[in-house]
């Protein structure tokens, strides 16, 4: 129950930091919309631009989330005071958040081989 009293708050304030950090950081958007594009440009949106902004969304709040994973795992391992089950909770909780990034990049890479053959450009 103390976790959750803890995952709360910090959940809360990871997300506001996400947002807060994407919209105040943000390069000009990636998905152009046709009342954007100059007449005498070429800028037609197109589903690879759309896949590329969703798939950078997807691994920026990945990454957040594995590093908050990290960060209150190595909390339960401080905190265990001895306690090698808390020790060992702590100790696979790092381990699902490694594999969780490394399944997140293997997506990553099997999305743009996918979108390389099927547009012939890389995603991002």
């Amino acid at each position: 129950m103390k976790a959750i009293r803890f995952l709360r708050p910090l959940g809360l304030t990871a997300v506001g930091l996400f947002v807060s950090a994407r919209s105040v950081l943000a390069a000009p958007s990636d998905i152009v919309r046709s009342t954007d594009c100059p007449s005498n440009t070429n800028c037609n949106p197109d589903i690879r631009n759309q896949v590329t902004v969703v798939i950078n969304y997807l691994l920026t709040f990945i990454g957040l989330i594995a590093v908050i994973l990290v960060i209150f795992a190595g909390f339960q391992m401080m905190t265990a005071q001895g306690d090698q089950g808390k020790v060992q909770k702590a100790q696979k909780l790092i381990t699902y958040v490694a594999i969780g990034i490394v399944v997140m990049l293997i997506a990553y890479a099997i999305v743009n081989f996918i979108v390389n053959i099927a547009f012939g450009t890389p995603v991002g």
